[in-house]
C-alpha cells in the first residue's frame, strides 16, 4: 500500500505534465468506450432481428430483394417436412419526406404476422387482422417518429393506410417497423399479381433447419433458400464493415493513449534518474523501482480510464440519442463488459507504456545513475 501511496505522490509531483498526459488518455478511453458501446448494441440489435424473423426465407433465384417469389410457394412448402410455417412476406421501407430516419414496412397475412409479435403487446388501438385493407400496426419509434398515433392515415406509394393499432416499446427493430396487410401493400407497389418478396418459413421443434433448406432446394430447385432473413445478411455484412472501421479507430485512439503514456513515464524516469540512483544506494533494490515505475505508469492509465469511461459513458447517451433521432434504431448498448473492457485496456496500456522505462532505471548502475545530470 505504502508503494502505491508513494506512486501517487510521485505523480503529483508534476501536475501540468500528468494531467495533460491523463487527458490524453481520458479521451482515448472514452473513445473506446463509444465505439464498444456501439459494437455491444449492434450484436444486441442484430441478435434481436434474428429472433423475430422466420427460420429460412425461401425466395426464387438470383431475385434478392425484387418482388417475384409467387405467393402460393407457401402453400407447397408447408407441407415440407419439418415445416411449422410458410407464409408469404414483403419487407419494404418507408421514408418521410419531412421526418429524418425510416420505418421497415412489412407485408404480411396479418394472422401471421400475430406469431411473430405474439409476445409484443398492443398498446394503443388493436392488433391488425385479417380483414382489414389498406390499414397499418406500427412500431413504437416509427408511430412517434412519422407523427402518427391510432386514426391517422399514413400516405404510402400515393394511398393512405389507417393506423390501426401501435405496439408497445421493446427497445429492437421492432420499433421502428409497420405491419400492413399482404394485398394491400401488393396493390400499393403495384406488383404482380400475387407475388412477394420471399416465403418465411418456421421449422417444427426439433427439426434441422440445414436439412429442410436442403430439401427445399431440391423439390424447388428454382428457390434459393437461406438461414433467417437474407435482408439480415446484409445487414450482417454492413455490420461486420461498421465493425472492422470502429476496429481501427479504435486501435488508433488506443495507440494515441499509449504514446502520450509512454512519452511521460519516459521524460519522468529519465529526470528522476539521479533519484532512483539514490534510493538504489540506500537500499531499495531493482525490483523495487521496477514496480515503483510501473505501478506509476498504470495509476497515470487507470486514473485516464476511469475519467475517460465517465466521459464515454456521456457520449455513449449522447450518440445514442443522436442516432435514435436519426434512424430510430437503440444500436449503442453499456453493458458491464463495456467499462470493464475500457478499464481493461487503460491497464494494458499503464503496462506497456511502463515496461521499458521501468526496466532501464531497474537495471542502470548505481555509479552512473548518481552521475546523471
Amino acid at each position: 500500500m505504502r508503494l502505491f501511496s508513494f506512486a501517487l505522490k510521485n505523480l503529483g509531483r508534476r501536475k501540468i505534465r500528468t494531467g495533460l498526459t491523463i487527458l490524453g488518455i481520458a479521451i482515448a478511453i472514452a473513445f473506446s468506450f463509444i465505439l464498444l458501446s456501439v459494437d455491444a448494441g449492434s450484436e444486441e440489435l442484430m441478435a434481436g432481428a434474428g429472433r423475430l424473423g422466420p427460420d429460412i426465407e425461401a425466395k426464387v433465384k438470383g431475385t434478392q430483394l425484387a418482388l417475384t417469389t409467387d405467393e402460393n410457394y407457401a402453400i407447397v412448402l408447408e407441407k415440407v417436412e419439418g415445416v411449422r410455417k410458410a407464409t408469404p412476406a414483403i419487407m419494404w421501407e418507408y421514408w418521410s419526406s419531412e421526418k429524418p430516419g425510416f420505418t421497415i414496412i412489412l407485408g404480411m397475412i396479418p394472422s401471421d404476422a400475430r406469431e411473430i409479435y405474439a409476445d409484443i403487446e398492443v398498446v394503443e388501438g388493436r392488433p391488425l387482422d385479417n380483414s382489414d385493407n389498406f390499414a397499418v400496426e406500427l412500431g413504437s419509434h416509427a408511430a412517434s417518429q412519422i407523427g402518427l398515433s391510432v386514426g391517422d392515415n399514413l400516405e404510402f406509394e400515393g394511398d393512405n393506410f389507417e393506423v390501426v393499432g401501435v405496439l408497445e416499446e421493446t427497445g429492437s427493430i421492432v420499433d421502428i417497423m409497420g405491419v400492413m396487410p399482404l394485398w394491400s401493400l401488393q396493390s400499393a407497389l403495384q406488383t404482380p399479381e400475387n407475388k412477394a418478396s420471399g416465403i418465411w418459413i418456421w421449422v417444427e421443434d426439433g427439426a434441422n433447419v440445414g436439412s429442410v433448406m436442403t430439401t427445399i432446394e431440391n423439390d424447388y430447385p428454382e428457390l434459393s433458400a437461406t438461414e433467417g432473413l437474407t435482408m439480415l445478411e446484409y445487414t450482417e455484412e454492413f455490420t461486420k464493415f461498421g465493425g472492422a472501421i470502429r476496429l481501427i479507430v479504435l486501435t488508433v485512439a488506443i495507440l494515441i493513449g499509449t504514446l502520450a503514456a509512454m512519452n511521460t513515464v519516459a521524460m519522468t524516469t529519465f529526470e528522476r534518474t539521479r533519484e532512483f540512483g539514490t534510493m538504489r544506494a540506500l537500499g531499495a533494490s531493482g525490483g523495487y523501482v521496477f514496480k515503483l515505475v510501473l505501478i506509476e505508469s498504470i495509476l497515470l492509465c487507470v486514473i485516464g480510464g476511469l475519467i475517460g469511461s465517465l466521459l464515454g459513458f456521456v457520449g455513449s447517451l449522447g450518440a445514442e440519442s443522436i442516432i435514435m433521432d436519426m434512424v430510430g434504431l437503440d444500436i449503442v448498448a453499456v453493458p458491464l463488459t463495456v467499462p470493464a473492457t475500457a478499464i481493461g485496456i487503460a491497464i494494458i496500456v499503464g503496462l506497456v507504456a511502463g515496461i521499458y522505462p521501468a526496466r532501464r532505471v531497474s537495471k542502470q548502475e548505481i555509479v552512473e545513475a548518481l552521475r546523471y545530470e
